[in-house]
């Protein structure tokens, strides 16, 4: 099962790649993160991340795609998989958004 979404950033592409490259950075936008830890020295390098980043107007459009393959039996869960996972990718993207344009930052507590 693949699952593929994307967002437009109102930001450039140095700017964008830099904040969704500190891995530093996942917990303020992805839901589903509390920590994030390199195995291996810096720089993240080709392979380290499943996003592709493209200049465009205005911004950078920025898609995630995700790759699921469940063993049976758990294959019969799929199409329950699909409609969730579909609807988390898109508001861990929106969340991204929010923190390049916004400042968002889900570690902070709200009040």
């Amino acid at each position: 099962m693949r699952m593929t979404s994307s967002i437009l950033v109102k930001d450039d592409l140095e700017r964008a790649w830099a904040f969704l490259s500190d891995q530093s950075n996942a917990p303020r936008w992805d839901r589903s993160v509390a920590r994030a830890d390199l195995l291996s020295p810096p720089p993240l390098r080709v392979g380290s991340l499943s996003f592709t980043l493209v200049s465009a107007d205005p911004g950078v459009r920025i898609s995630h795609e995700i790759v699921i393959t469940p063993r049976f039996p758990w294959a019969i869960l799929i199409p329950v998989l699909a409609l969730f996972k579909r609807r988390a990718l898109a508001a861990d993207l929106d969340s991204l958004r929010r923190a390049l344009e916004e400042g968002h930052d889900l570690t902070k507590i709200e009040t």
